[in-house]
C-alpha cells in the first residue's frame, strides 16, 4: 500500500494518461493499481509504467509520473484529481 499525492495530469498520444505527483508513503511498482472512489463506485486503474517526471537543479527527483492506459484514462475524464492523495494497491 502506498499514497500518491497528485499534482497534475497529461495525455501521451497512443500511450495513455500520466499522473504527475509525489509518493508520500510506501513504494509503487508497475502493475500496481490506483484506487479512486468515484460517487457510488471505486475505480481501479492499472499502473503501466513509472518515470521520473521532473528533476530539480540539484539533481534530486522532484516528482514522478504514473502512466495508465488510454482505456483507464476514459474512466477518469471529468473527475478533478488535482491535489488528491490517492491510494495505491498491489491488488486489483
Amino acid at each position: 500500500m502506498a499514497i500518491f499525492k497528485l499534482i497534475d495530469t497529461f495525455n501521451l498520444t497512443n500511450r495513455g494518461c500520466v499522473l504527475i505527483g509525489d509518493i508520500t508513503i510506501g513504494t509503487i511498482s508497475a502493475g500496481d493499481y490506483i484506487v479512486l472512489p468515484n460517487n457510488t463506485e471505486i475505480l481501479k486503474l492499472r499502473i503501466l509504467a513509472i518515470e521520473i517526471a521532473d528533476v530539480n537543479i540539484k539533481g534530486n527527483i522532484a516528482h514522478v509520473g504514473l502512466l495508465i492506459s488510454t482505456e483507464d484514462n476514459e474512466k477518469i475524464k471529468g473527475i478533478n484529481l488535482k491535489g488528491l492523495e490517492i491510494n495505491i494497491s498491489t491488488f486489483q
